[in-house]
């Protein structure tokens, strides 16, 4: 529990693609916040929504305070955006 990895699966096949360690550290304080003693280190991702088209997922680190976009067809982080304590549920709105 608490390693800070993403684990791709193939949901077809039912097997482990890969497994991601999120680059991120987390926050030095985490008092107060909801899974603080669960999960006592690393990153914590936590929530993720992937892309319409399947390109890309983002995924929430709650106990780095950031969200990090993944390429799914590269397996690599592409970026890394802070968004405050403690994210967990993502969601998409479309836009024409």
């Amino acid at each position: 529990m608490g390693s800070g990895e993403v684990v791709v699966i193939d949901t077809a096949a039912r097997a482990e693609i890969a497994r991601l360690a999120v680059p991120l550290d987390r926050v030095d304080d985490l008092s107060g916040r909801m899974l603080e003693t669960r999960f006592p280190t690393g990153p914590l991702p936590i929530g993720i929504a992937i892309s319409d088209d399947g390109a890309r997922a983002w995924i929430s680190s709650s106990h780095a305070d950031s969200v990090s976009v993944l390429d799914l067809a590269s397996l690599t982080f592409t970026a890394h955006i802070a968004v405050g304590p403690d994210p967990d549920g993502l969601a998409f709105v479309a836009r024409d």
